[in-house]
């Protein structure tokens, strides 16, 4: 993911400042374009950062995941381990810039909410009728929390 974030970030300038040259080469509408898609990049890495998850607190409640620089996202209910669920194709959001964010789908079928900045730490949860993936830094703690031992 650091990778992939990395490169996104080195992407926004590099499209700018082709777009400056492109201009100043006599192609101003394509110059244009190219600095739209520079500022554009820059402004989903802006974006993706304030949802990036931080930090994950279970309760006798539900789960709440803490986001960067957005209001914590809460999900009220009984929370349980989906064992052996696996992240599939992305639908819609952010697949590897500041995490794997957004609507994906389920191996197998379904399509969860994901909330995960590291994808080898992914465990699959269901909170009431929200399906949603998340990555604690401690993935055995947090499954110990769910009444779930030895996984």
């Amino acid at each position: 993911m650091r990778t992939v974030t990395a490169c996104v970030w080195l992407l926004a300038p590099a499209f700018a400042g082709a777009g400056v040259v492109t201009a100043l080469l006599g192609a101003p509408a394509a110059g244009a374009a190219l600095m739209a898609a520079g500022v554009g990049n820059a402004a989903l890495c802006v974006v993706f950062r304030r949802l990036q998850p931080i930090a994950y607190q279970l309760d006798g409640s539900g789960l709440t995941i803490e986001r960067r620089g957005r209001s914590a996202r809460r999900y009220l209910g009984a929370v349980s381990a989906m064992l052996g669920a696996r992240l599939g194709l992305r639908v819609a959001g952010s697949g590897g810039l500041y995490g794997y964010l957004g609507r994906f789908r389920l191996v197998g079928g379904g399509t969860v909410s994901a909330f995960v900045t590291d994808r080898s730490a992914t465990v699959i949860v269901r909170v009431g009728d929200a399906i949603l993936a998340v990555s604690p830094a401690d993935r055995t703690t947090f499954l110990s929390g769910l009444g779930v031992s030895g996984a």
